[in-house]
């Protein structure tokens, strides 16, 4: 069976996109993307093909999701999101058509408060507590950085609500990787695909012609593939800290990766 999982929070700039484009997308086998997003803010700007719909498209989202013979991601956008919970809220069941429901969340207070609300109208609307899985996005690494201290909220309402389940290895930790890549103009898994070995291709440039555009294009390049590299191993742990259902991984994380998650 296929695999269908929802990504959703009531609020933007959470990470929501590159969940789907970093984190689902890469690991699962050639999943099909919905986005549910006035503004096209999605994992399309990640240079993954997405299928576009509005709130007033539920019925049919809700018939495409049942129909969907692959594995499927659902992005819903902050703009969209009052009304598909309004939709989810009048078909009550709707919501377990899904597998599995991320809720991603970053430190910022805020941001903590709107999560805990998104997780309570989940569960209003009749999400199967075991399908909820909570992200701890953008993570600080700093030293006497804590987890339980930077979502102490998050982690004191799961862990104290019947049903519910605290994943302390569900985290991405802060990472620029994402802003470098788009100013580049590239996707993460353009970069992890790509088996050019730049740190040769930069020492032949420093010999030839040190100081050229091309010299310093290479040593960007060389920069982000030895971030993505690095920011894949923390994304393979986190993919398999979401105890999927089903094992629909395509990428296999060493056991290094699995004894850290």
């Amino acid at each position: 069976m296929p695999l269908k999982i929802l990504v959703i929070h009531s609020t933007s700039m959470v990470g929501k996109s590159t969940t789907v484009a970093s984190l689902l997308h890469p690991r699962l086998k050639s999943p099909r993307v919905f986005s549910v997003e006035k503004q096209n803010q999605d994992a399309g700007r990640f240079g993954i093909d997405v299928v576009r719909y509005r709130a007033p498209d539920f019925k049919k989202l809700i018939e495409d999701i049942i129909f969907e013979p692959r594995d499927l991601i659902v992005d819903v956008g902050a703009s969209q999101y009052a009304d598909v919970m309004k939709e989810f809220a009048r078909l009550q069941g709707a919501i377990n058509d899904f597998d599995v429901v991320i809720v991603p969340t970053t430190p910022d207070g805020r941001v903590q408060e709107e999560t805990l609300g998104t997780i309570a109208t989940l569960r209003k609307v009749g999400l199967e507590p075991e399908k909820l899985r909570v992200l701890f996005n953008r993570a600080t690494l700093e030293e006497g950085d804590d987890l339980e201290l930077q979502f102490e909220p998050i982690i004191a309402y799961l862990t104290v609500t019947p049903g519910l389940s605290f994943h302390k290895d569900l985290v991405v930790h802060e990472n620029a990787i994402h802003s470098d890549l788009r100013a580049e103009g590239l996707s993460f898994q353009q970069v992890a695909n790509d088996r050019t070995d730049y740190r040769k291709a930069v020492n032949e440039a420093l010999r030839k012609a040190p100081k050229s555009e091309e010299t310093l294009r290479l040593v960007r390049r060389l920069s982000i593939q030895r971030a993505v590299a690095s920011a894949k191993l923390v994304l393979d742990a986190a993919f398999l800290a979401l105890r999927l259902p089903a094992a629909n991984a395509d990428a296999q994380p060493t056991a290094q990766v699995q004894a850290e998650a």
